[in-house]
């Protein structure tokens, strides 16, 4: 099948679904783009077997926390941001957060075919829930330093997060967090290093490098 034959609302409307007070932190952008991306086939095949046993260990890390009491987010690339998600909403019932704030385009600096592809397709297979629990999931390659002459064949459509684009602290409260953790899959980038700033009196906050 290729990629104009989907529906990208209802695929929207399905990683939407559930998400209670975190709703704001999912964009719409990635996927109004995708309505005019060039079209391709789609090619990835969901082996729900494999891919939970790539991820097994990162999971019962996961699931192991409070979710009732610790704020999870991942920062890790796209792709595997995507695949983590599926699996804790069909797994655990545990609620994605994809918070992936830019546009695709064919020549963009960051987004490819391969998160597309997830995008869509575990999308379409997400199940319908009520969730015990949410998990926030980042694309650590949202900004990154690319050679100087790629900037001129490529649209920049990199980005930072900015206070407004993830929970405030007084909101994690409210909802009855005390904890937040981390799970990235490098050192942290600078703009999750500010955030972390702006919590620090109010919960206690641990970094977990996967490497």
């Amino acid at each position: 099948m290729n990629l104009r034959e989907k529906n990208f609302k209802e695929i929207y409307r399905a990683w939407k679904a559930g998400l209670g007070p975190f709703e704001p932190f999912m964009r719409s952008g990635p996927f109004v783009s995708l309505q005019t991306y060039s079209d391709f086939k789609l090619n990835y095949l969901l082996d729900e077997p494999t891919l939970y046993n790539l991820y097994k260990e990162k999971l019962a890390q996961i699931t192991k926390n409070d979710f009732k009491k610790t704020f999870i987010i991942i920062d890790t690339n796209m792709s595997e941001s995507l695949e983590i998600a599926y699996l804790l909403n069909n797994k655990f019932n545990i609620k994605p957060i994809i918070n992936f704030n830019f546009l695709f385009h064919p020549y963009g600096l960051i987004g490819n075919t391969d998160s597309i592809e997830r995008l869509i397709l575990f999308g379409e297979n997400l199940h319908n829930i009520k969730p015990p629990g949410y998990v926030l999931l980042l694309d650590y390659e949202r900004y990154m330093d690319f050679p100087e002459d790629l900037y001129k064949k490529k649209l920049n459509n990199q980005y930072e997060f900015s206070a407004e684009d993830l929970p405030y602290a007084k909101t994690l409260k409210e909802l009855g967090y005390n904890n937040l953790t981390i799970y990235t899959k490098y050192t942290l980038k600078e703009d999750i290093r500010a955030y972390i700033d702006t919590l620090n009196k109010d919960l206690t906050v641990e970094i977990i490098n996967w490497g």
